[in-house]
């Protein structure tokens, strides 16, 4: 059971990450982990960004400001501003394209 619980967070995670990468590439442009957390966070609840509530919201936004984001930035395929909420992507994101289409 603790395995299985293990590998649906994993999925989840790369699932999570994946979307990430997806939205910044389309958005061509900095974007807020505000704006970014509502579009995942509606993919994940097959919901509209508009009806949404709050809870769906903070869930994501959470996930990505505390684990997601920070991960990436490391691995050096985001930048991640954490102090103004900022994410765009680094050059080194175009390697993982190929994975994602």
């Amino acid at each position: 059971m603790l395995r299985t619980a293990r590998e649906g967070t994993n999925r989840e995670s790369r699932t999570r990450r994946r979307l990430v990468l997806e939205y910044l590439r389309d958005a061509e442009e900095t974007v807020t982990i505000s704006d970014l957390a509502e579009h995942i966070a509606a993919i994940e609840n097959d919901t509209t960004v508009q009806q949404l509530n709050a809870q769906q919201r903070k869930r994501v936004y959470i996930g990505l400001y505390q684990s997601h984001l920070p991960k990436m930035d490391d691995a050096n395929v985001v930048s991640f501003n954490q102090s103004r909420g900022l994410v765009e992507l680094k050059p080194a994101a175009e390697d993982l394209y190929a994975y994602l289409d």
